[in-house]
């Protein structure tokens, strides 16, 4: 699902987390999805709280970002300022 939002790879991009402070990498955080769930919970691997929600509904991907106190992502090669 992160890849059909953001344009570059997402799981070596530092997050922070909005409710405890830590910093680590998506790929470090806790996945929550079950196949035929309509989405996604990415929770705090230190805190268990939300970082990010994804639910997809009549051809759409919603995304929350309700624990997500920053995150860094690479610019694409040849993006302007």
């Amino acid at each position: 699902m992160l890849s059909e939002v953001f344009v570059t790879e997402m799981t070596a991009a530092p997050v922070m987390c909005m409710y405890c402070g830590t910093v680590t990498v998506m790929a470090e955080e806790h996945l929550y999805m079950f196949p035929l769930s309509p989405g996604a919970v990415l929770r705090c691997g230190t805190c268990e709280e939300a970082l990010m929600v994804f639910v997809r509904h009549e051809g759409r991907l919603r995304v929350g970002l309700p624990g997500v106190r920053w995150l860094d992502v690479a610019a694409p090669s040849g993006a302007q300022p």
